[in-house]
């Protein structure tokens, strides 16, 4: 049976969805694209409105989750994407527009196109190409499009609360792992921690209370405690700490009334979230018995999740996925992020549903995302009139690239394209 899509129009599909700015917002504006497009061909959506949650006491107007259905009775797969994407962060440290699909040496360059607009695109067109062909014929395959997975997985919690996962089977999460299936994740905690202090001029600090320090003492402390933790997992290696914001004071001869940080530690069956938030606990506990006002508040925990190794769905995943991709599907190897797609953790099994592919995630929430492109139908895909020329909702293709980034800390170098299977930073 022909394909309903040719691989230029596959291309255009995820172009449309990056030229959508959903970082951290506006996911229902890329429901309604995937709705329409899923009901071009036959399939019904249902775009649900964000809920009211705890940090957000009233719903946001411009975000949504979508839930679609081919098929039906059990069994049922569920396939599970987010919406939304991190910031574009430094935009100068961008080649090209990051909203802009832009083709350069084998590479799909854009915001969202590993994390993970990409995937969503491949779980979509796998449906509506499942649906042409009048399968599934015993079971059914939902399609869970969340919001907000990016901070405070809220999309994915509102989806639950309905009830959309009670009666699943099995879940595949489509975010990119190369070829590995993900089978197990490390649990994760988001703290943030406040301190008072009392402000005054910096030429009379003995009358304030200067914030910063005890609360850099305890992060210091902290970071020493968890890297001596002799704790270790097989297979997803390491407990970790990391400050990663920071905010005090807000002039230079003032002695600052304020600090915040914010810290995530990522589990391990060994040392689980209790004991990390009873070792931040008693941290913080030692520095205000010495005159600190410091709160800590765990907002956001995950636990460890394990999923059996050998099960039916890896066992597939892993069949499939060899058969794609000719190479042998390795599972399970050491994992550095919770919940999401790292070599080697993940919630239930990863599985790549459609031949739109993803390297390692090692380029997500960095400038310069990228993914693998099939350069000749890529190039194809683009009239030659416009190639060269960002445009959103449309393919570029250009080999005009700034030099100014690419050699900063943090930025990554560029993967291989599908000719050239193995893969390696590009030297510019």
């Amino acid at each position: 049976m022909m394909a309903v899509f040719t691989p230029e129009q596959q291309l255009r599909i995820l172009s449309d969805l990056v030229a959508i700015q959903s970082a951290n917002d506006h996911e229902l504006q890329v429901a309604n694209y995937l709705a329409k497009l899923l009901g071009d061909h036959g399939i019904t959506a249902t775009v649900l409105p964000a809920e009211p949650d705890a940090d957000h006491k009233q719903a946001e107007p411009d975000r949504a989750n979508l839930v679609a259905e081919i098929g039906s009775g059990a069994p049922v797969l569920a396939l599970s994407g987010h919406m939304d994407t991190v910031s574009v962060g430094d935009a100068d440290a961008w080649t090209s527009d990051p909203f802009t699909v832009t083709e350069r040496d084998g590479l799909l360059q854009g915001r969202g196109t590993t994390d993970m607009k990409a995937g969503l695109a491949a779980m979509v067109i796998a449906m509506i190409e499942l649906k042409a062909q009048g399968l599934p014929r015993k079971g059914t395959l939902r399609l869970l499009a969340s919001r907000a997975e990016e901070v405070g997985e809220y999309g994915a919690k509102e989806l639950a609360r309905a009830g959309y996962m009670r009666d699943a089977d099995a879940l595949v999460v489509g975010e990119p792992s190369g070829w590995n299936i993900i089978y197990t994740h490390k649990g994760s905690v988001d703290f943030r921690l406040r301190s008072q202090g009392t402000a005054a001029h910096s030429s009379m600090p003995e009358a304030g209370f200067n914030a910063i320090p005890p609360l850099m003492e305890v992060l210091v402390r902290a970071q020493q405690e968890f890297n001596a933790r002799p704790a270790s997992d097989p297979v997803l290696g390491e407990l970790t700490f990391s400050t990663t914001v920071f905010h005090g004071g807000d002039q230079v001869n003032t002695i600052p009334d304020a600090a915040v940080a914010e810290v995530n530690v990522r589990t391990i069956p060994q040392f689980d979230n209790d004991e990390a938030i009873a070792l931040l606990k008693g941290l913080v506990g030692e520095q205000n018995r010495r005159g600190a006002r410091i709160s800590l508040d765990p907002y956001m925990q995950e636990p460890v999740v394990q999923a059996p190794r050998d099960s039916l769905l890896v066992r597939l995943a892993t069949k499939l996925g060899e058969r794609i991709s000719g190479v042998t599907t390795p599972g399970g190897r050491r994992g550095r992020r919770h919940g999401r797609v790292q070599p080697a953790q993940g919630q239930g099994t990863r599985l790549p549903l459609h031949d739109v592919r993803a390297r390692q995630r090692d380029d997500a929430h960095r400038q310069r995302e990228h993914r693998q492109a099939d350069v000749p139908r890529f190039r194809a895909a683009v009239p030659a009139p416009v190639r060269g020329i960002p445009r959103p909702g449309r393919l570029t293709a250009t080999g005009r690239v700034a030099d100014r980034a690419g050699r900063r800390p943090g930025a990554t170098g560029w993967a291989r394209s599908r000719p050239a299977p193995e893969w390696a930073p590009v030297r510019e």
